[in-house]
């Protein structure tokens, strides 16, 4: 295979393997939250759309950038299960979908919050410090953390230029992605096809929060962005259960207020390797 990837289920149950708490070698544990994980190699993409992508918008400049160093994304949205299990609370709108469904009614801050909470349950340095305006990404973190939104685009597209990952019709969007929901609701992640990389509603079900703030891209290649230093709108990605199929583009960028909170904006969680953690 072109490329390995590496899917790593923290399911007590199953026996399998997760990092030790020090970030050394690979040790058998049971953490007490469950959080399947897959491995995203390096690589070098195209991000944004080119102009004559249907649907394309101003701010989806075309731009090359490398992913320099390997991490390791959810392989599903957190779930409300998740959340309530390292949060102790229950703050989607929707909890009558199930625990198996993504959790929602998540601002910027919040998502922030539990990458934090989730690293300190399972004994690993925590990615954040600070608070609202001016919270700080140590990137060299063993902990969990949202991924920028370059690592989130990379992932979705999967090696491939689609628009919508397995092709650029909407039937094909509709094998990997909940959207147009008639009764506007989402689904239990994972219920659609995963694109190549084995990722699950990157489009669709609920809008995922990145840790960038918003700005215009910068047309130069780039190694590993993170977007600028302050703003006023964070990122979010990915499109959910209710959006039209323009919305649900690999290149569409959201821009809310970090404090937004909607039934359609939840999370994924992020690791940086072993290899790239201290």
């Amino acid at each position: 295979m072109r490329r390995m990837l590496v899917a790593l289920a923290l399911i007590a149950a199953a026996g399998c393997l997760c990092w030790a708490t020090d970030g050394g070698d690979v040790a058998a544990q049971q953490p007490p939250v469950e959080i399947a994980m897959v491995l995203i190699e390096p690589g070098g993409f195209t991000m944004g759309s080119p102009e004559a992508e249907q649907w394309h918008v101003v701010d989806e400049v075309q731009h090359q950038v490398k992913i320099s160093a390997p991490f390791y994304l959810g392989r599903y949205e957190v779930t409300q299960s998740q959340w309530k299990k390292v949060m102790g609370t229950s703050p989607s709108e929707f909890i009558d979908c199930g625990p198996q469904c993504p959790a929602e009614m998540i601002s910027w801050p919040m998502a922030i919050e539990f990458c934090n909470k989730l690293s300190q349950i399972e004994g690993l340095s925590p990615c954040y410090s600070g608070e609202g305006n001016d919270v700080v990404w140590d990137r060299a973190c063993t902990g969990y953390r949202l991924p920028t939104e370059a690592e989130w685009e990379y992932a979705a597209r999967a090696g491939s230029g689609c628009a919508f990952i397995v092709g650029d019709e909407t039937t094909d969007l509709a094998k990997v992605a909940h959207y147009r929901s008639a009764d506007r609701t989402p689904l239990a992640v994972g219920s659609k096809q995963p694109n190549a990389w084995g990722l699950y509603d990157m489009l669709g079900n609920v809008r995922e929060w990145v840790w960038d703030w918003y700005a215009p891209y910068d047309k130069q290649t780039a190694s590993d962005p993170a977007g600028p230093e302050k703003g006023k709108f964070r990122v979010n990605r990915g499109g959910c259960y209710f959006s039209y199929p323009q919305y649900c583009r690999c290149a569409v960028r959201g821009a809310y207020l970090p404090g937004d909170t909607h039934g359609y904006i939840g999370l994924r969680v992020a690791r940086n390797a072993p290899s790239q953690a201290d």
